[in-house]
C-alpha cells in the first residue's frame, strides 16, 4: 500500500490509496480525509447520539454495554460528506445523487463527529475526545431544566480547552 498526496486544490485535504497486488493494474482508490471534527456534547440522555446518527446516517454507540445500557460510554465516531451537485450548482447534500436533478454530486467537505458521554463518570472520557475537536454542539433536552450539572462541567472543559466554536442545539422540543 502506497499513500501519494494529491497536488490538485480542489483535493486539498485528500490521499490517493494505491493497492498494489501482482496481477492488478494500478487499482486506485481516493479516501477524502476529514476537514472538520465536531463533538457533541451535553447532559446524559439529551440525544447526542441520535443526532449524530441523523446526521451521518450512523449510530456512534456501538459496544455492547453501550446497547444495553443505552448510554454512551466510549467515544463514538461517524463522518459524513458533504456534497453539492455537478450540473445544477444549487443543491447541496450528503446523498451521492442530487435530489433535484438526479445527478451526481461531488464531495465539498468531510465532517467527522465525535459523541461523547454525558454521564458524570465518564468526564475523563469526555476530556479525551475534546483534543480531538476543532468545535462542539452542545446538546440541552427541552424537557429537562437547564442548566443540567453535567451541561457546566462540558462547557467549563470546552473553556479550558480553548474550544470556543461551539452551537447550542434544543433538542427533543417535541416532548416539552
Amino acid at each position: 500500500m502506497i499513500k501519494e498526496n494529491t497536488p490538485d486544490k480542489e483535493k486539498e485535504n485528500t490521499e490517493t490509496i494505491t493497492n498494489k497486488k501482482p496481477g492488478d493494474k494500478n487499482k486506485k482508490e481516493e479516501i477524502l480525509q476529514a476537514q472538520v471534527t465536531i463533538g457533541t456534547i451535553g447532559h446524559v440522555d439529551n440525544g447526542k447520539s441520535t443526532l449524530v446518527q441523523a446526521l451521518t446516517g450512523k449510530f456512534p454507540d456501538d459496544h455492547s454495554e453501550e446497547l444495553k445500557r443505552g448510554i454512551s460510554i466510549r467515544l463514538g465516531y461517524a463522518d459524513t460528506d458533504f456534497r453539492k451537485c455537478t450540473v445544477c450548482n444549487e443543491s447541496y447534500t450528503v446523498e451521492k445523487v442530487c435530489p433535484e436533478c438526479k445527478n451526481p454530486t461531488k464531495v465539498l467537505r468531510r465532517i467527522s463527529f465525535v459523541d461523547c458521554p454525558g454521564h458524570e463518570v465518564l468526564m475523563a472520557t469526555l476530556l479525551s475526545g475534546v483534543t480531538l475537536m476543532d468545535g462542539a454542539i452542545l446538546l440541552i433536552a427541552a424537557n429537562s431544566r437547564c442548566p443540567q450539572p453535567q451541561t457546566r462541567e462540558h462547557l467549563a472543559a470546552m473553556e479550558i480547552l480553548g474550544i470556543s466554536n461551539i452551537v447550542i442545539a434544543q433538542n427533543k422540543i417535541e416532548l416539552a
